[in-house]
């Protein structure tokens, strides 16, 4: 799981806030394991993190569920609430292989692996 923080710009005010990018295993982690500490970061937003993601990255997590997962809806509309997603550059096709990865990525490890970049 990888979350990059940015630092950012608060128009009109002079407290900093941080973009936090949200890539697909990530998200996907979200929707279907049991971490607090990331349902928290994202549910609660306690650090006043701008969360963005592609919208490839959103295609990769949702297209990676598996039947047997346990989608808890209110966690996705919380997700659609509260990330901002760009459009990605480049689209791709989820194969096999890829979904098998990213699944191992999203639910092994935690929150422990969030990225500042702020500058």
């Amino acid at each position: 799981m990888d979350i990059n923080i940015e630092s950012g710009e608060d128009s009109g005010s002079e407290s900093n806030i941080r973009e936090a990018y949200l890539n697909a295993s990530t998200i996907l982690r979200y929707l279907v394991a049991d971490d607090d500490e990331l349902d928290t970061l994202i549910m609660c937003n306690p650090a006043n993190y701008w969360f963005v993601t592609l919208d490839q990255e959103l295609y990769n997590a949702l297209g990676s569920l598996q039947e047997y997962d346990q989608l808890n809806q209110r966690k996705l509309i919380k997700l659609l609430e509260v990330v901002k997603i760009r459009p990605s550059p480049k689209r791709h096709i989820l194969t096999p292989d890829f979904v098998e990865k990213l699944r191992k990525d999203a639910l092994s490890g935690g929150i422990e692996n969030v990225k500042d970049n702020r500058n």
